[in-house]
């Protein structure tokens, strides 16, 4: 019987905070999400998170922790369209430099 996927932990989240976090909506570690997510990062300038479609917030998780980075219409439309390509996961942007709420 095998376990549940690993989550993909994004890079940038702080050590020590990641035991504290609950990164279960988050998506499968796999390379071509994590190459995605560190190409998407250098494009918008931003931090970015896969997660699962469908995912429910948690309360400890990354959105309830740290801000959301502003996005360009454009920049919205290459999420989408790294979605569209990917399938099965969504990309969340984070602020950059990583700021708290």
């Amino acid at each position: 019987m095998t376990g549940s996927p690993t989550p993909f932990a994004p890079w940038w989240v702080p050590s020590d905070e990641r035991q504290r976090l609950d990164l279960s909506e988050l998506a499968a570690a796999n390379g071509p999400v994590q190459r995605e997510c560190r190409r998407l990062e250098a494009v918008l300038g931003a931090h970015v998170a896969a997660y699962r479609p469908g995912a429910k917030p948690r309360q400890s998780g990354l959105c309830s922790v740290f801000r959301f980075a502003g996005l360009t219409r454009l920049q919205a439309d290459l999420i989408a369209a790294s979605e569209q390509r990917l399938g099965g996961v969504v990309f969340v942007a984070y602020a950059r430099p990583l700021a708290r709420w």
